[in-house]
């Protein structure tokens, strides 16, 4: 049972957490915890970078700042097992965007790396690259056995 002040005490932690993540944005807590090898932390850092690019930038930051953290914390992520960080660092090598130069290996590399780490999304992608021959040698077979996956 609760005393009233571990009840105030367990409130007031909910009321300064909800309003810290909300001051910072969010993606500060995310970083500290992606910082210790927290896969979906780094997953969602990442993810908020990606949004404050998409809008124009935020807080000071320019579009090209937020994306170079995006793709930094994508790869955190993507080597400790995040499943977003992997697909996220394969479009963007794929496309040659955000900041990231076009590099059709290095992007079905990260899909790879994204479907062993259990993102459906990376199979499918990395599907592409046998199915199409890009980034790989082609192999329809190898291709159609990633889509299923």
């Amino acid at each position: 049972m609760l005393t009233t002040r571990a009840l105030l005490r367990f409130i007031a932690l909910v009321f300064w957490s909800a309003w810290s993540a909300s001051a910072q944005g969010g993606y500060d807590s995310h970083e500290t915890a992606c910082y210790s090898n927290v896969e979906e932390s780094c997953d969602q850092a990442a993810w908020k970078y990606d949004q404050i690019a998409k809008s124009g930038g935020k807080d000071g930051m320019t579009v090209d700042y937020a994306f170079g953290r995006k793709l930094y914390f994508a790869e955190r992520g993507c080597k400790i097992g995040g499943q977003y960080s992997c697909d996220a660092l394969g479009w963007a090598y794929e496309h040659g965007a955000e900041t990231a130069t076009k590099d059709p290996l290095k992007a079905c590399r990260y899909y790879q790396q994204g479907c062993e780490n259990g993102a459906s999304l990376s199979c499918s992608n990395l599907g592409g690259c046998y199915y199409f021959g890009f980034g790989f040698a082609q192999d329809q077979t190898r291709g159609l056995g990633y889509f299923e996956k």
